[in-house]
């Protein structure tokens, strides 16, 4: 791994998040996960809605919590500014749909 993605590295585990869409040299996606160790980071959508605004997806990240989530998309974005906004966790649920028996 090159020293620039290394420090990409480090600050996505000082900051606790990352963007979707964020890009790592070689080695970098696999020294990110091996540094979370045990904790299992969930992604968050941002989306916001106005007078004139229909309800929309802005970003998704990728952070270790709820609060982080926030900070982070507050050092994105001027939260301020939307009229309104909601954070949405994803989550993964599967239900058994078919089933074969004896």
């Amino acid at each position: 791994m090159d020293s620039t993605t290394q420090m990409q590295v480090n600050d996505i585990i000082k900051k606790g998040w990352y963007q979707k869409s964020q890009t790592l040299g070689r080695g970098g996606w696999s020294a990110v996960k091996e540094l979370q160790g045990s904790d299992e980071w969930k992604y968050y959508t941002l989306y916001e809605m106005g007078e004139h605004v229909p309800f929309t997806e802005v970003e998704t990240i990728c952070a270790k919590n709820d609060e982080t989530a926030l900070k982070a998309f507050s050092s994105l974005y001027h939260m301020d500014m939307f009229e309104y906004w909601e954070i949405y966790e994803k989550v993964v649920d599967y239900r058994l749909a078919l089933a074969k028996g004896e």
